[in-house]
């Protein structure tokens, strides 16, 4: 039995995303963004899977074609595609406590691939364990940053989509 798909729902989860996606034009502090809450909050809210991917994915490409594309671009969308597979496996199990966990490990997750990345061959670090060490410690006030904004952009979707589910019925979830 195929399942009957809530277009004000969609639209409303997409408006939601591309909008904290859109934040990311604006002036804020290094590594202040809304990366993780958006990957986590598609994976937790949006039906089916490919939607989940595709329609955030859409919203980075469309923010980072203003903003300019990079080097490392690839390995970005990688860790937001498992930001969200795991927001998706986890979407039964909706509490604060779960959603607060998946956002503080895909944060790590992302500090420590995305660092590990830029490691090697940087002339600024020797290339043995040490080098590592030292590439990640140099990294930690943008982790701060980073965290930061996952709470605040994850308060903003998370907090502000269960205020739009719980005065509009229309766009509550719905079993057909």
């Amino acid at each position: 039995m195929m399942k009957k798909i809530n277009i004000s729902r969609v639209v409303t989860l997409s408006l939601f995303v591309l909008g904290a996606a859109m934040t990311r034009l604006l002036p804020h502090p290094p590594n202040f963004a809304p990366l993780t809450a958006v990957a986590v909050f598609s994976g937790f809210y949006m039906a089916p899977l490919w939607a989940a991917f595709l329609i955030p994915v859409a919203a980075m490409l469309l923010s980072d074609a203003l903003i300019g594309f990079h080097s490392g671009m690839f390995l970005v969308y990688g860790c937001f595609a498992a930001m969200v597979f795991l927001g998706n496996l986890l979407q039964s199990k909706k509490s604060f406590m779960t959603i607060a966990g998946t956002l503080l490990a895909s944060n790590f997750f992302f500090f420590l691939v995305t660092n590990a990345a830029e490691w090697p061959g940087n002339p600024m670090y020797a290339q043995d364990i040490s080098g590592l060490l030292q590439s990640y410690i140099a990294a930690l006030p943008f982790y701060g940053n980073s965290l930061l904004g996952d709470v605040f952009y994850s308060a903003v979707l998370f907090g502000g989509f269960a205020a739009v589910e719980r005065f509009s019925p229309a766009i509550r979830a719905q079993n057909y």
